[in-house]
This record gives structure tokens, sequence and C-alpha cells, in this order.
């Protein structure tokens, strides 16, 4: 099915719930494209952590393997708690490390999950502070105390948002590149 979205809307995550008010379907899954590397297996955990009656919606992550990625902006960064639920977003590296070194930094791999009531819940509650400020929307949910698991994945993946980024991807994936079946044996 195909279906083109008003071009009014402020986020990806108005766009989705758009859909399904168009559709019908217990769950909405988002994947960006621009994550060239994910892998099939992490969508299917993605679904399957959605199963659970408690969780709103789903994300996908993984740790920071290079430390020099953790302050590129351009990378959302996740923060949670014990047991794996997404408690805060930002483009900042989240937790700041001021005493422990020890804790894993996680970013965003651009797969989402949405229950369809946490669309409609979505699309009738205003933009918050948090999310205003860090132009997120999942914050919307944060901020209103939905539940937000988060998978997290030992895949490596890289999002394609900088023209750097891209070269670095086209590297990766070239025939001859040792790099990317270095990463993909140490998994």
């Amino acid at each position: 099915m195909h279906l083109l979205t008003s071009n009014k809307h402020q986020t990806g995550t108005d766009r989705v719930a758009e859909v399904a008010s168009k559709t019908d379907a217990d769950l909405y899954v988002v994947i960006m494209g621009d994550e060239p590397l994910l892998a099939c297996e992490d969508i299917e955990k993605v679904i399957g952590a959605s199963a659970d009656a408690s969780v709103d919606a789903t994300v996908l992550c993984t740790a920071f393997k290079d430390p020099v990625d953790i302050i590129n902006v351009t990378t959302q960064k996740f923060a949670l708690n014990e047991d794996n639920d997404l408690i805060y977003m930002s483009r900042s590296a989240i937790p700041y490390p001021q005493q422990d070194l020890g804790y894993p930094i996680y970013k965003n791999v651009g797969v989402y999950a949405y229950k369809r009531a946490t669309l409609d819940f979505f699309q009738k509650t205003p933009m918050g502070r948090l999310e205003r400020a860090e132009g997120s929307e999942m914050l919307r949910l944060i901020e209103n105390r939905k539940h937000i698991k988060a998978v997290i994945t030992e895949n490596f993946s890289m999002s394609v948002d900088t023209p750097k980024d891209l070269e670095r991807i086209r590297s990766l994936i070239a025939p001859d590149s040792a790099e990317l079946k270095i990463e993909r044996a140490d998994l």
C-alpha cells in the first residue's frame, strides 16, 4: 500500500498518525530511510517487544562504539533506565559522564513501532516544552509518561545524515571493504 501524506505535518510521527487514521492496524512500524545497514532481525525484535500490553511505543538503539560519534549532533542519543525504557533523548551526549565512564551511551537506530492508541494520543496532544527545546517528537510521549521500550541491538548500524556519512557508508559496503567484514564478524 502506498499513501501520500499531507505536506503540512510538523513531524514524521504526525505523518504516521495520518497513515494510521486511514488504515486499520494495531501496530505501525516506522523504518527510517537513512539506515542502509539495518538488520531485518532487529525490526522483528522491535515488533516482538511491542506485543507487551504496557508498552505504548518501541525504539531500536545500539551503544556507541566510537567515542567521537557521541559528540555528533546529527545523532539522537537515548537515556535508558535499568528496564531498558526510554526516559530521555537528546542530540547532546546523555547522560553526561561526569563521574562514571562505564555507562553505555545509546544511539537511535531509526526503527520505531507505535500502537494505534499512541498515535491517536500523539495527534491530540500539543507539543511540550522538552519536545520544543530538543526538536524531537518522541519527547511528547516521554513528557506525558508514555511507556517507550528500547530494544538494544549489537548489530552494526550507521545513519546517513551528512555527505561525510554517505562516504563512510560507501566505503563500508564496497565489495573490497575489509572494515564491514570485520564489523559483521565481531557481532
